[in-house]
């Protein structure tokens, strides 16, 4: 095991800055939509992008949500990546799962690394 003691005569100011997060994790940037079969929907193998202000921690979870909150036709539920340090979630859209402009998908309990969570809704302009 490391030797963690402060020497002496120092004290943990001396050798380290605590910083305490308190700032709960959000959207950074709302939802991007990319179309790869050139119609004008989000639709199967199309793919949507969101982007948050820290790492997401329940990255499961919040994958999870966001694919169930797309599949407004009851289709198949699409794939899931997180990148960028797991602060982008892209998902591709599966069969007769569509996400048209103006639809709103809210994820709950978003969490950060710190332990700070919140709700969070994206759009599609």
């Amino acid at each position: 095991m490391a030797n963690t003691s402060i020497p002496n005569g120092q004290n943990l100011a001396n050798n380290a800055e605590i910083v305490v997060d308190t700032v709960p994790i959000f959207n950074d940037g709302g939802v991007t939509l990319t179309q790869n079969d050139g119609n004008a929907t989000a639709d199967q193998n199309d793919t949507i992008t969101l982007k948050f202000t820290e790492s997401v921690s329940n990255i499961t979870d919040v994958a999870g949500q966001f694919a169930s909150a797309t599949s407004n036709n009851n289709g198949a539920v699409g794939t899931t990546a997180w990148s960028n340090s797991n602060k982008t979630l892209t998902i591709t859209l599966g069969a007769s799962e569509n996400y048209d402009a103006g639809d709103t998908i809210i994820i709950t309990d978003v969490q950060d690394a710190g332990g700070n969570s919140d709700n969070l809704t994206f759009s599609a302009s």
